[in-house]
């Protein structure tokens, strides 16, 4: 007979759980478990009133008890460096606070031994802020991105952060693709808790775009088999995948970054909402214990264009339907007619081609505006479509494709969706 010590004994059994659970499916959530509850993080690496406007207490639902505030980054190329954080802002949210810091993506390929020093001093510094504020702070959180070979490095590090934060959890974040790492037991058992941030669902090379949130189950089982409390992280913002000359995938960019040398076209890809919500409500009867909840990233700002709006994050996370609403019209203005784009859903929404037509009257001048380029028709018409780059519709936004300038007045114009 072979004797399993304790240390094989836990990962073992854990692994052959989420296998179970896995194949199974989520097993109905315990009675005894607290209900899930929800928080959002905030990003804002250039804080503005827009940002300040989002966590006031009486536009925030009343169902986020706590905000996740990225005060800086590490190695992110013009990101690095501590963010100018509004805290009296903060404060009077009223909600609890996590202060996070991102490290990554240049840390992945870094040679030397992993080293937590310097997110930890923009996390000191941030602190430090907030008490002056009298902000509730009752954790800190190192959302790392690296490779699982460094995860043992970083486990070992943890001590010296509590040292550092007296009277304060430490948290991190995990990616799936970690999971099934054998580093990763050490580095949560360091933590106090973790967050299960889902992946966008982009493969490099492959065609699958969107969160899987069937696999999601999977993985939130596989968390549940480290014995740790952890949360899951929601995806809401959008992202372009950028597509070289010959259709290969360079890279998946988030809304309002840069996309890569060598992009000649982008494809926008939004989080699902049917999808989203709908394992949400999954999680909330059939999830393990150790779940504890969501955090939404990100928190909706006014004017941030990737993001589903503050309406629709609500409605996700009250289990309520997320509206997808697009519409073209002709639109009077002075001395001419513009064709517009509204969106009157809750989510982005990837830019359409337009058709447009009238009845009588003479046109005198008309093309597309923006990221629409015209293509001429025969009769009284013409297309108006989006070029390789045209950029995602916000929710709540109208945008212009193209006008017309008629010599006489038309009967009746109008626009309307089309295939591109």
């Amino acid at each position: 007979m072979v004797r399993l010590t304790p240390p094989t004994a836990r990962p073992l059994a854990g692994a052959l759980a989420a296998l179970l659970l896995a194949a199974c499916g989520p097993a109905p959530r315990p009675e005894a478990a607290r209900p899930l509850d929800h928080a959002a993080y905030v990003w804002a690496p250039k804080w503005g009133p827009e940002t300040s406007l989002a966590v006031a207490a009486d536009r925030l639902p009343a169902e986020i008890g706590r905000l996740r505030v990225y005060v800086g980054a590490t190695h992110y190329p013009g990101e690095s460096g501590a963010f100018p954080v509004e805290w009296a802002a903060l404060a009077r949210s009223g909600r609890v606070l996590t202060l996070v810091v991102a490290s990554g993506p240049g840390v992945a390929n870094f040679r030397d031994a992993p080293d937590l020093s310097l997110p930890g001093n923009l996390l000191a510094e941030a602190l430090a802020a907030a008490r002056a504020v009298e902000a509730r702070v009752d954790r800190v959180q190192f959302d790392l991105e690296c490779p699982p070979a460094k995860l043992r490095g970083y486990a070992r590090q943890i001590e010296a952060v509590r040292r550092r934060f007296p009277g304060l959890e430490v948290a991190v974040s995990v990616l799936p693709s970690w999971l099934g790492d054998a580093s990763l037991d050490e580095l949560l058992a360091a933590a106090d808790r973790f967050t299960l941030h889902l992946s966008p669902g982009y493969v490099l090379g492959g065609s699958r775009a969107r969160t899987d949130f069937k696999a999601a189950e999977r993985w939130v089982a596989q968390a549940a088999s480290h014995g740790r409390p952890f949360r899951v992280g929601l995806p809401i913002t959008s992202h372009y995948l950028c597509l070289d000359a010959g259709g290969g995938l360079l890279a998946s960019v988030p809304t309002g970054r840069p996309v890569p040398a060598g992009t000649v076209r982008t494809e926008p890809v939004v989080a699902d909402p049917a999808t989203l919500p709908a394992f949400v409500r999954r999680m909330a009867t059939h999830s393990p214990p150790q779940l504890e909840g969501f955090d939404w990233l990100r928190l909706p700002v006014p004017g941030d264009a990737g993001t589903w709006s503050l309406g629709g994050m609500t409605a996700a996370l009250r289990g309520e339907t997320v509206v997808r609403s697009l519409r073209a019209a002709v639109v009077p203005d002075e001395g001419h007619s513009r064709v517009v784009v509204v969106n009157d859903g809750m989510v982005p929404m990837p830019s359409p081609a337009v058709r447009v037509s009238w009845k009588g009257g003479a046109v005198q001048a008309c093309d597309g505006a923006g990221g629409w380029e015209m293509l001429l028709g025969a009769g009284e018409g013409f297309r108006l479509r989006p070029n390789d780059t045209a950029a995602l519709i916000p929710a709540g936004e109208t945008v212009t494709a193209g006008w017309i300038r008629f010599a006489s007045p038309p009967a009746a114009a109008e626009a309307t969706l089309a295939e591109r």
